[in-house]
């Protein structure tokens, strides 16, 4: 399993992991064609208070999204998964292959954690993985937030952390990752 994000618990916060594994490859001439990968991607919240819309933190739950390519054709998929793949095959002009996904969902769905987020970015991630990493993650970032429409939950999402974003429009998307402040607890109140 290689992590590309480390993922440690703070006092009060969790820094986020996104983990890749790398289930299944086939060699080829001057290397390795990766064939399958699976990726976690956490839950995030951005309903703080003042900052609602634009303070996120991600939290220690998560989906994970596994794709293999050449199982099915993409016009099966999901328009979630379809969407995010079109997406990703025209910013990087490469040739659109096929490939399956499966989805692990532990993130519950119109609860205001951001489960959209983390299966369009888990569908960016592992694309972006068996395409030999043509984008870098403030890309995947931007993307992610595009096709949501906003970026509070993209921006904990691929970074981990407390995130503050800005939308002037795609793709002018700013973030900013905060440190884990010790002093940060969450109250919750009903």
């Amino acid at each position: 399993m290689a992590q590309r994000m480390g993922c440690r618990e703070m006092r009060h916060c969790y820094t986020a992991a996104i983990t890749f594994a790398l289930s299944s490859q086939r060699p080829r001439v001057g290397g390795v064609t990766m064939q399958q990968v699976t990726v976690r991607v956490p839950a995030s919240t951005s309903n703080l208070g003042p900052g609602y819309d634009c303070l996120g933190v991600a939290l220690r739950l998560y989906n994970s999204v596994t794709v293999v390519r050449g199982k099915a054709p993409r016009s099966s998929q999901p328009r979630i998964v379809s969407d995010a793949a079109e997406r990703f095959f025209k910013q990087t002009q490469r040739r659109a292959f096929s490939f399956s996904c499966s989805i692990v969902e532990r993130v519950p769905r119109c609860r205001g954690l951001g489960s959209s987020a983390t299966l369009r970015l888990g569908i960016l991630l592992a694309l972006n993985e068996l395409s030999g990493e043509p984008l870098d993650r403030l890309t995947l970032f931007r993307l992610c937030a595009e096709l949501e429409g906003h970026p509070d939950n993209a921006a904990p999402a691929s970074f981990g952390g407390f995130t503050v974003t800005r939308s002037d429009g795609f793709p002018a998307v700013m973030f900013r990752r905060l440190p884990n402040p010790s002093f940060l607890v969450g109250v919750m109140s009903s």
